[in-house]
């Protein structure tokens, strides 16, 4: 009898299963385990298969898939997809963003982020980064697996695509030549695409052009934000990929070209003018880089618009001589400034802002007016201004301006010069409510919030009620009060007291 009893409970113990064992042991024996046995211990059952996962996500530091979406950096590790194959709650993701290893192959890797895609239901926002300058592959068979790739998670519901890629990721046939004719297809299904951002020259070159003009053309009638930035690219493909589109439903327009291109890479006005006057509904418009706009070009009509950034030749472009009513919802005008390269031209004005401010003269309702800064000829613009006075100095008539922004550069610096005659440079602008600074170093942050300059600032400009430096806020209003019970306030500048 003994003998039968111990036998039974021998087949009992053998049926028990690793599941069986309490939770703190099951926990630490995934804590000794690596990233490949973590994968085959998630597969065990349905609680190994949560707890190895979130445990490979957390100590991998990769996004909880479970939370609906995941990053992957550059320095994950190989088996990284491989995970996001096999978890079970990955189905729910709702964006991805996915970095290419540095050291990997990337034709796998590829394949593997495809078989990712095609397990999903759906995916709502993509991301894609690969910043390798050169590929040692058949670039034919690279151009294949990417457009297979983007069609897949086209068919997967993707609304938002980003790709960023290096400059030199070229097609390959290396020409650069112009778009040839396509040939005359049957009509294909749309795409859902609402944003795309392209950082990438590759898709604007060669034989990837073709497949960026469909991918685009396929989402016209849902695409409302098209961002490009740019760095080496033809200006025969510039004029192709301008000339070839047309977006009814486009809202925001950034076009960035880098200004280190040569004649045979710019992009042209005369292309960027032809695009503009096709696309009436832009709301948002960000351009960068381009050539001189020619101000005797008939600018394009954009009552939609309500906030406009560019060089300043072509806020005068499109700003200049309009009424308001050309532009009734406008409500941000930002000017870049001008190339680092023209900074040695010493007939060249400072960034010419006094252009810009009287292209926007006209307007009466209020606006944020944007002003990024170079250190070439600041002083001398500021004084200028201030030597004109209230009569004189063109800022006086913009009543429509009620905030003001100064964006730094990495060349902008704050002299003592500068600071002396900021606020008496504010006390033009006769509507001025709100002043900031944004992306000024520390140094520059320390002298704008010291409290000498900002008593004389809420003296000189008695409507001015806040002055923001790098989202640091001071309360004008509140000082002019301190100022008023220690009897600062009817004290004159370079009175004793800005002294102490």
């Amino acid at each position: 009898m003994q003998t039968r009893a111990r036998r039974k409970a021998y087949l009992q113990a053998a049926r028990a299963t690793l599941s069986d064992l309490p939770v703190e042991l099951l926990d630490e024996i995934a804590q000794q385990l690596d990233n490949v046995s973590l994968i085959q211990f998630s597969l065990i059952c349905k609680y190994t298969h949560r707890l190895g996962l979130h445990l490979f996500f957390s100590r991998n530091k990769i996004g909880n898939p479970a939370a609906g979406l995941v990053s992957v950096s550059s320095t994950a590790p190989v088996e990284t997809l491989r995970a996001l194959r096999v978890a079970l709650f990955v189905q729910r993701l709702r964006g991805i963003c996915y970095t290419f290893r540095p050291h990997c192959d990337i034709m796998q890797e590829m394949d593997e982020l495809m078989c990712l895609l095609h397990r999903l239901s759906s995916v709502a926002s993509i991301q894609l980064f690969n910043y390798r300058q050169e590929l040692q592959v058949d670039k034919k068979e690279y151009f294949g697996k990417w457009a297979s790739l983007l069609d897949v998670a086209f068919q997967k519901g993707c609304t938002r695509l980003q790709v960023y890629t290096g400059s030199l990721l070229i097609p390959w046939d290396g020409k650069n030549t112009g778009l040839r004719p396509a040939r005359r297809r049957k009509e294909e299904p749309p795409y859902p695409l609402q944003e795309v951002t392209l950082a990438s020259d590759m898709h604007l070159q060669g034989s990837f052009l073709p497949l960026t003009l469909s991918m685009l053309r396929r989402s016209s009638w849902t695409l409302t934000t098209l961002t490009v930035y740019l760095d080496i690219v033809p200006t025969s493909f510039l004029k192709s990929f301008l000339r070839s589109l047309r977006l009814p439903a486009l809202l925001d327009l950034t076009l960035v070209k880098n200004s280190r291109d040569s004649d045979d890479c710019r992009l042209a006005f005369v292309d960027l003018s032809f695009f503009l006057s096709r696309h009436a509904s832009i709301a948002r418009l960000k351009l960068g880089g381009a050539a001189p706009a020619k101000t005797s070009t008939e600018p394009p009509k954009l009552p939609h618009l309500i906030a406009v950034a560019a060089q300043a030749s072509y806020l005068t472009w499109i700003l200049g001589a309009r009424d308001q009513e050309s532009f009734p919802r406008l409500q941000r005008v930002g000017s870049l400034g001008t190339s680092f390269f023209h900074h040695y031209n010493e007939a060249a004005n400072y960034p010419p802002f006094d252009e810009v401010f009287e292209s926007i003269r006209p307007l009466r309702n209020p606006i944020t007016l944007t002003l990024k800064l170079e250190n070439y000829r600041l002083e001398e613009w500021f004084l200028s201004h201030c030597s004109a006075g209230q009569a004189d100095s063109v800022i006086s008539s913009l009543a429509c301006v009620s905030c003001l922004e100064f964006v730094a550069s990495y060349t902008t610096h704050l002299t003592a010069d500068i600071l002396a005659i900021l606020p008496e440079w504010l006390a033009l602008f006769p509507k001025l409510v709100d002043v900031q600074f944004t992306f000024f170093l520390p140094d520059d942050q320390e002298r704008l919030c010291d409290p000498k300059i900002l008593r004389r600032i809420a003296r000189s400009c008695p409507n001015i009620l806040s002055i923001v430096v790098n989202c640091k806020s001071c309360y004008l209003t509140k000082i002019r009060e301190e100022m008023e019970t220690s009897g600062e306030g009817h004290m004159v500048e370079g009175s004793q007291a800005d002294g102490d």
